[in-house]
């Protein structure tokens, strides 16, 4: 994340006081120089109150809070910059992440959207990207969550942490959907199938036979069950951990 997200307040203000305001601008950028982060937001806590119509000191101030993981602290100057000066760049979407990190799942959704759809640029498409999935997956809209996972596999493919979160999302989605046909159908070919496959890839064999068992009971002529259940006989008795 670039340090300067806006342009320098320092530049476009008028103050009142313009020897006390370019002290507090030069304090500023030192301690950003030096990522000195609580110095930084000092300064600019000073410079929102000296200078307080200023759009830019008020986003300044809330990306040095976001940068800090203060999401709560962030929220209001970023509301501030955008009431000054609604089209400041990026402000609208790090104001949604905030918003998604501190639970305000609805309110940061049309944010989310808008940055993982139209992004200033990769790094920042990649960032919404990941908090859009968090957000959808928090929020328990599973749906969202898998489209958004297809999406970020599609365009990060060897990224872990996109990797991560997707693979998350499509095993609570698999849970959700095994968990959906054992209620609809709970002794169904399919429940039987699943759970035999399930206990064959844990390297449970004897209760995938008996599920596979359970199947060839139910429809003998299933395609590849008759294959599957050979399968687990033979692997029986193999260490687990093959």
């Amino acid at each position: 994340m670039v340090l300067c997200l806006v342009a320098s307040a320092a530049a476009i203000a008028q103050p009142a006081e313009p020897s006390v305001l370019e002290r507090y601008y030069r304090e500023a950028r030192t301690a950003l120089a030096e990522k000195r982060l609580d110095a930084a937001a000092q300064a600019y806590e000073k410079l929102t109150r000296l200078d307080a119509s200023t759009a830019e000191n008020h986003a300044q101030l809330g990306l040095i809070r976001y940068m800090q993981g203060r999401f709560a602290v962030a929220v209001p100057a970023f509301r501030r910059a955008l009431q000054l000066k609604p089209g400041l760049p990026q402000v609208d979407v790090l104001l949604a992440i905030c918003l998604s990190e501190l639970g305000h799942y609805s309110e940061a959704e049309p944010g989310l959207i808008k940055g993982f759809q139209h992004p200033p640029d990769a790094a920042m498409k990649r960032l919404v990207g990941l908090e859009l999935l968090r957000n959808y997956s928090r929020s328990h809209q599973r749906d969202n969550a898998g489209e958004i996972a297809m999406r970020s596999n599609r365009l990060y493919p060897d990224d872990p942490e996109v990797i991560y979160h997707a693979g998350r999302i499509y095993g609570d989605m698999a849970y959700q959907t095994m968990r959906r046909l054992s209620q609809v159908a709970p002794d169904s070919v399919w429940v039987h199938q699943a759970a035999g496959e399930a206990h064959e890839v844990q390297g449970h064999y004897e209760l995938a036979i008996v599920e596979y068992q359970k199947v060839a009971s139910l429809d003998p002529g299933r395609s590849g069950i008759h294959f599957r259940l050979g399968r687990a006989i033979s692997l029986r008795g193999e260490p687990t951990s093959r």
